[in-house]
């Protein structure tokens, strides 16, 4: 994928519509939102091309990973003030995923997160 102001969106589309043909809806909204905030990270920081690849994991849930070819730059969760206009990203995925990290590759880093549904099922039902 090209690294485009277009990128998040079409990364949101195909995760969704990936979700709903596994069957792991409940996953849905989380995933897309996870996925936009590393794909807009990818885009904005390396600029490179990206890949985002979606695994399902045996305990019923993904493990999404955005790849991209540039060096470092390793994403840090940071706080930002209210009046921030970025730099939630990572504070979300960390918030909001089972697990997250980072790995290298031969080209660059990938950055991926996981969710589970027995998570999911866990916080829906804790309200």
């Amino acid at each position: 994928m090209r690294a485009t102001p277009s990128a998040p969106a079409r990364a949101r589309d195909a995760v969704r519509h990936l979700l709903i043909t596994w069957d792991l809806e409940p996953l849905a909204d989380t995933a897309t939102l996870l996925s936009s905030e590393l794909v807009t990270n990818a885009v904005r920081h390396a600029g490179t091309r990206l890949e985002v690849v979606v695994q399902q994991l045996p305990s019923g849930g993904i493990r999404l990973a955005v790849s991209d070819a540039a060096p470092g730059d390793w994403p840090r969760v940071n706080m930002p003030g209210a009046e921030d206009e970025g730099g939630r990203g990572m504070w979300l995925v960390d918030k909001l995923s089972s697990s997250w990290g980072t790995t290298t590759g031969r080209r660059g880093k990938s950055v991926w997160f996981e969710l589970h549904l027995d998570a999911i099922s866990i916080e829906e039902g804790a309200g």
